[in-house]
């Protein structure tokens, strides 16, 4: 009888604490290949993509070395408040000097997949990704001929 209740109070003990991990490793944002994006459409996710345009059409787009099967129109959305000066510096250097310059972010947010009612720039991009949180921007020259 006393084995018993001490293998209840084993299994009391240990299936709460192992809930605990379980539940803590399900909370981590996933990270996913930018092509994959209209897959995880809501939902908190990790990206590195590029961004690039000319003049007021500016979208997201896959890695030079890696093309999506699909193309992907995405408009960045992002409150630039709430960069650090060294970012603001990094976006304005590559919209005043977009045929020199793209960039490689890594941000966290989410996709959704039509631009916001009211929206009276002037857009080519279906949808949109809101970025919660810019992570690395490495702005790239591009190779000119």
């Amino acid at each position: 009888m006393n084995i018993k209740v001490d293998r209840f109070l084993l299994l009391f003990l240990i299936l709460p604490m192992y809930g605990l991990r379980a539940q803590s490793n399900s909370g981590q944002i996933p990270e996913i290949d930018f092509c994959d994006l209209s897959k995880y459409e809501g939902k908190t996710v990790k990206i590195t993509c590029s961004y690039s345009g000319v003049d007021a059409y500016w979208g997201l787009g896959s890695l030079p070395n890696k093309k999506c099967k699909q193309d992907l129109s995405i408009e960045l959305n992002v409150n630039k408040d709430h960069l650090s000066k060294k970012y603001q510096k990094e976006f304005a250097k590559v919209h005043e000097k977009y045929w020199r310059y793209y960039m490689i972010l890594k941000m966290t947010g989410r996709f959704e997949n039509s631009t916001k009612s009211g929206d009276n720039r002037l857009s080519s991009n279906s949808s949109r990704f809101i970025a919660d949180e810019i992570e690395d921007i490495q702005l790239v020259a591009r190779i000119t001929k």
